[in-house]
């Protein structure tokens, strides 16, 4: 989640916006297909003249694959203005307990 959505969501009542679940983020899958994507644009690479090609569509064409990594394995959680994500099930379970103890 960059600055800019954590603006957005402070700033607008009842808005909603999905981002990754970074503790739940399978780095292991996530290398797998990693390999596999950029794997298949290296060799789309290999069959062109990289010297004679935009940069900026390499760019593009690299950032793409990893979008496409990242939606194939990533999980998305929802959150809101009252979003507390320092707060992982853990923590909240631990809290619930000292709440409970009174």
């Amino acid at each position: 989640m960059n600055f800019a959505h954590r603006m957005k969501v402070a700033e607008t009542p009842d808005v909603k916006v999905e981002v990754i679940d970074w503790p739940k983020f399978d780095v292991n899958n996530y290398s797998t297909v990693t390999e596999e994507v950029l794997g298949e644009l290296y060799d789309k690479w290999e069959e062109q003249d990289l010297l004679q090609s935009d940069s900026e569509d390499l760019v593009s064409q690299l950032v793409s694959c990893i979008e496409q990594c990242v939606q194939r394995t990533a999980t998305l959680r929802t959150i809101t203005k009252h979003s507390r994500p320092w707060i992982s099930a853990d923590i909240a379970n631990k809290l619930k307990n000292l709440g409970s103890s009174d």
